[in-house]
């Protein structure tokens, strides 16, 4: 019993002294690469802050070639790509465009310095000199086109209304060729003009017919959600408003007979679907016809606690449909950064009015029948292109 002890003693004894070796050496196990790769990004950022391009181009060489063998990469492909843009190595662009499948799979360090929208920014303020650099080159005239094309998708970002013609163009141009693969995943994907904006604002519920002598027009608020694709305008959006009895009446209800004096306030609310097609589009104003589609009420308000909304007489709760008109005005735009390629995504601030005309379908009461036209503007905080 005593051996066991002792033999299990000594196993835990070299257990721990083996543990601890092992620990001392990930304490200090130092992967000097890394650290020059990360201190070298840094380095780079700072001379392109000093617009140093040579220099830039010097630690860049240094860490291409320090990483060689590694796992990992000093800088991503589009890293690789924008450097050598700017620094003139237009046969190493050309060599990175041809091997695009084999170079764009490189994994960099983690937490290095980011570099990409820094890139970015130097290359926005000098395209017109790459690009008479680029045309001054030995390389192809094939890859000189691709080259003026990123060039121009830099420096028109959003403001491309032709790109998507042009990209069909090139992809045509140069499908089943050295650069077919580049082409297809590196150029920014065609472009489609959307937006999604959510509105909030004040209007005015007017009534029509035997429903305008019981109940006046209402001051409402409304919000929506707003999808804009291409030409397609789409808003999911509510209405509501109190309107107010003008004529005191009585009326029967599943449990009491209820009194109505005049001025007591009715809540209405419209919540649906509204769909149309812009006739103008542009970057500063919208017009669009809609549809609409959606579900109203009009109901007394005597009771405090919402579970007794079953006690409640109602005018009417029924389907809608109708027809109306957007517009909307811009107001400013706000940019970010994108993440991914070069070119700024969009935000907006517009203020959009809108006027329609709900048709009811169906209500309790023969003798109250209309219907509701609106008026509503708000404020919208868009996100996309408007």
């Amino acid at each position: 019993m005593r051996t066991a002890f002792k033999i299990f003693s000594i196993l835990i004894l070299l257990s721990s002294q083996l543990f601890g070796q092992i620990a001392n050496e990930i304490e200090s196990y130092v992967d000097s690469t890394e650290i020059l790769v990360k201190n070298g990004r840094k380095m780079i950022f700072k001379e392109l802050n000093d617009n140093n391009i040579i220099k830039v181009k010097e630690i860049y060489n240094y860490l291409i070639k320090i990483t060689d063998e590694e796992y990992y990469s000093a800088f991503y492909y589009v890293e690789d790509f924008y450097i050598n843009m700017l620094s003139d190595d237009w046969e190493k662009i050309d060599q990175l465009m041809i091997d695009f499948e084999n170079q764009s799979q490189k994994i960099v360090y983690p937490n290095t310095q980011q570099l990409f929208y820094k890139l970015n920014d130097v290359i926005l303020k000098d395209t017109d000199k790459i690009l008479f650099n680029c045309q001054e080159s030995q390389i192809n005239d094939d890859a000189k086109k691709i080259i003026e094309f990123i060039l121009y998708y830099i420096r028109e970002g959003e403001l491309i209304k032709d790109y998507n013609a042009k990209l069909n163009s090139i992809k045509k141009e140069f499908k089943g060729s050295e650069y077919d693969s580049f082409i297809k995943s590196f150029l920014p994907k065609k472009k489609i003009k959307a937006a999604w904006s959510f509105a909030f604002g004040s209007g005015m519920i007017f009534t029509t017919d035997d429903l305008s002598n019981f109940f006046s027009n209402g001051v409402s608020y409304n919000m929506g959600m707003d999808i804009n694709i291409n030409k397609l305008f789409t808003s999911l959006y509510l209405h509501g408003s109190g309107l107010k009895l003008q004529i005191p009446f009585s009326a029967a209800s599943y449990f009491d007979t209820l009194n109505f004096e005049k001025n007591e306030s009715f809540n209405y609310l419209d919540a649906g679907l509204k769909t149309g097609y812009f006739l103008i589009r542009n970057n500063s104003f919208h017009v669009a016809p809609y549809v609409s589609i959606s579900g109203s009420f009009l109901m007394s308000n005597r009771y405090d606690n919402p579970e007794d909304s079953d006690l409640e007489y109602e005018v009417f709760n029924s389907f809608t449909y109708g027809a109306g008109l957007h517009t909307e005005v811009k107001i400013l735009d706000f940019k970010y950064p994108n993440a991914y390629y070069a070119g700024p995504s969009a935000g907006y601030f517009s203020i959009k009015f809108e006027g329609g005309y709900s048709k009811i379908v169906k209500f309790k009461d023969a003798y109250a029948k209309g219907n509701t036209p609106y008026f509503i503007c708000a404020l919208v905080l868009g996100y996309g292109q408007f």
